[in-house]
């Protein structure tokens, strides 16, 4: 039971402004499904109303909560139950929290589960863990899934299955010194996942696209197994959308957490390899092998170490995409969503369209 007023704290910014929740990105398409009866995000927005999205247990669900909830959950069920991309969006300016409801109780809400060792998942991880412990995590869950390891998809893209598990988000104590970053966050990522093994070559750009952004551009070369680059964030969400009709299944960018985990393979140091620079050649190419050079230039994938996972060129070479909002402030909600988190929130204050990028490039140093 639910009551439809506002609740009676008093908080310390007067609510106001007018905001409004869209079910969907601009250019995206709206689902139903016949299990839930109404819209995907209409159903969410019902369930986050009736107390589900009540994050902090307060007996009251204000705007925010609600728009996370229903917007995790939308873009979650879409994904998984339909293989498409649901993006909702909040569009207005508002200022103070706006509670929506008050409970008349409070709501007691089905947690998603964490795999442990009790319940058997043998691939379920927790950071940190050695080199083979993440090797046997990947080959017990590919076994049971009837898979290898690493697939080839129909562009001769290879594939990395990656094991969920548990990690902390965000820089290390050492690097937050320096930047003044906050602190790290325990991230749970529920389900499996497959992750390209390289950076998107120009050989599998063309072949999907049909274009070529990097020609004519300074410090580019051009060549099959070299990097695709000057892609935008529009661009690289065509390109797994256009991937995705060819291949027959559902393409998209990593997340934030994705990534660092896949990145982390487990490691709690500052690099996949140690908390020092001083290996930081052997595993990427970066500023004092490549823009330090005469050949000022991305190089080709693969050709320097893999980290833990099987994974080429997560330090260096190119800046990679997430599918995330970039949020500098971001972190200070980040305990707000720790089981499979992805910033797809505006800010109150401002209208956020930066997106992520991650993994640093050839002419950035290890700093």
């Amino acid at each position: 039971e639910i009551e439809l007023e506002p609740a009676g704290l008093e908080p310390t910014v007067p609510p106001g402004g007018i905001a409004a929740l869209f079910s969907c990105s601009p250019g995206q398409r709206s689902f139903e499904h016949p299990d839930l009866g109404h819209g995907v995000f209409l159903n969410y927005v019902i369930e986050g109303l009736s107390g589900k999205a009540d994050a902090n247990s307060d007996r009251e669900v204000t705007l925010a909560e609600l728009e996370d909830f229903a917007s995790q959950e939308t873009q979650r069920f879409v994904r998984t139950s339909l293989g498409k991309s649901q993006t909702p969006e909040r569009f207005g300016q508002s200022r103070g929290v706006m509670p929506l409801v008050r409970l008349k109780f409070t709501p007691s809400r089905p947690q998603k589960p964490i795999p442990t060792v009790a319940n058997q998942q043998p691939s379920w991880l927790v950071a940190p863990f050695q080199a083979e412990e993440a090797v046997a995590a990947q080959q017990e869950l590919a076994k049971s899934l009837g898979k290898q390891v690493v697939v080839e998809n129909s562009i001769g893209m290879k594939l990395v299955l990656i094991p969920p598990g548990e990690f902390l988000l965000g820089h290390t104590s050492r690097y937050r010194e320096r930047v003044k970053a906050t602190a790290q966050q325990s991230v749970r990522l529920t389900k499996s996942f497959w992750l390209g093994q390289t950076e998107v070559t120009q050989s599998q750009w063309e072949q999907v696209m049909g274009t070529a952004p990097w020609k004519g551009q300074r410090y580019t070369q051009e060549g099959a197994t070299y990097p695709a680059t000057h892609v935008s964030w529009e661009d690289a969400q065509e390109f797994c959308r256009k991937l995705g009709a060819i291949d027959g299944r559902a393409y998209r960018l990593p997340t934030e957490a994705e990534w660092e985990w896949s990145c982390r393979a487990g490691t709690t140091t500052e690099f996949s390899f140690g908390d020092t620079p001083t290996k930081l050649t052997d595993y990427a190419w970066c500023c004092d092998n490549a823009w330090k050079t005469d050949e000022k230039h991305a190089y080709p994938v693969a050709l320097k170490l893999p980290n833990p996972f099987g994974l080429f060129d997560m330090h260096g070479n190119v800046w990679e995409w997430c599918e995330d909002l970039f949020d500098a402030g971001y972190d200070e909600e980040v305990q707000l969503h720790l089981i499979d988190p992805v910033n797809h929130t505006d800010r109150d204050s401002e209208q956020i369209r930066d997106r992520t990028l991650r993994g640093g490039s050839w002419y950035f140093g290890p700093e």
